[in-house]
């Protein structure tokens, strides 16, 4: 499997397979609360919205292809829903699953 990170063998050994095997992508990681607030001032949602989505500057959006979208990468990004709302909820913003904070 490749990987975009740039892991040292230190870092490497500290981890387990499962945070290997699901690492969000690099772009999603160095992603500010600026890039999430510039990304959703242009964005539109015209589906369903999902079941997870986030609250930025009012306006309830769906998370993950918010994240994508700020992050600059395609919708088949590795990165899934919960690496998303992991990456929010530690950027201070508000999270929803199914219209509920958590």
């Amino acid at each position: 499997m490749m990987m975009n990170y740039k892991l040292n063998t230190k870092s490497l050994m500290k981890m387990t397979v499962t945070e290997i095997y699901f690492m969000a992508s690099r772009q999603v990681d160095d992603l500010t609360r600026h890039d999430i607030i510039r990304a959703a001032n242009g964005f539109q949602w015209r589906r369903k919205m999902p079941k997870w989505t986030v609250v930025v500057e009012r306006k309830e959006l769906p998370a993950r292809p918010l994240v994508l979208t700020a992050a600059g990468v395609p919708p088949n990004d590795p990165t899934n829903s919960h690496q998303a709302i992991s990456k929010l909820k530690a950027l201070g913003f508000d999270t929803r699953y199914e219209g509920k904070s958590v």
